[in-house]
């Protein structure tokens, strides 16, 4: 229980990062080399870790699938905020955000939910679900910060939305606690989780070709972020 509440702690430090940052006197750096590090180590740790594991619990390519296409209809929407794609468009429309909102919400919630399905497997491999949740959550709450603070909503409006995307994966964590009697069932959000995994670290990378940056530190990023990914 002491580990599931750091990791609860974790996943809220992560997604109160961007209002932390926002009272320093910095520069945020760019974001390349963080597209690149983060898509390569999603990418190489689903095909090390997490891929091998759930394959051996479940009927897993048909649900990796579905959750790799889930994804893709997802971004459709969200046109990538979950894995740091800014928008183009700072301030969007309310029904707009009220949208991304909720699908982000969802989001998370599952990503929580498939945070215990692994701990019913390995540590380790928790530890990489963890790893990978986090690796995308940061930017993801920096943009829907950012996106809050430039909307027509209310400071009170913001605070809350703001702080229940914060809960969200916290909450999947305990509906995975919930669900420990029916493990075949978290197994299969979890599969679902690790396609969507795939088609975000997939799409990091892609944007990182998309964008031309093959100079030596996108390469150094990649080959960093599977590194990483070898050795979690």
């Amino acid at each position: 229980m002491g580990v599931l509440v750091f990791l609860m702690l974790g996943l809220i430090g992560a997604v109160i990062l961007p209002w932390m940052l926002e009272r320093l006197p910095i520069q945020l750096p760019q974001g390349d080399f963080w597209l690149a590090f983060g898509g390569a180590f999603i990418t190489a740790s689903v095909l090390l870790h997490l891929l091998p594991e759930f394959h051996f619990m479940v009927k897993v390519v048909p649900l990796i699938a579905g959750g790799f296409f889930l994804q893709f209809f997802v971004e459709m929407w969200t046109q990538g905020v979950e894995h740091g794609h800014a928008i183009e468009q700072v301030r969007i429309s309310a029904p707009r955000l009220w949208s991304l909102w909720a699908a982000l919400g969802i989001h998370s919630v599952m990503e929580g939910t498939a945070l215990i399905s692994a701990v019913t497997l390995r540590t380790d491999i928790a530890t990489n679900m963890y790893l990978n949740v986090i690796i995308h959550k940061v930017p993801a709450a920096f943009i829907l910060y950012f996106l809050f603070k430039e909307s027509s909503f209310s400071k009170r409006l913001r605070f809350l939305l703001f702080g229940a995307f914060v809960v969200a994966s916290p909450i999947g964590m305990l509906l995975g606690l919930a669900l420990t009697d029916y493990v075949q069932v978290l197994w299969v959000i979890g599969a679902f989780v690790v396609g969507s995994f795939l088609h975000i670290g997939t799409n990091m990378l892609a944007e990182v070709g998309h964008h031309h940056q093959q100079g030596p530190v996108g390469i150094v990023a990649v080959i960093l972020g599977i590194i990483v990914a070898w050795f979690t």
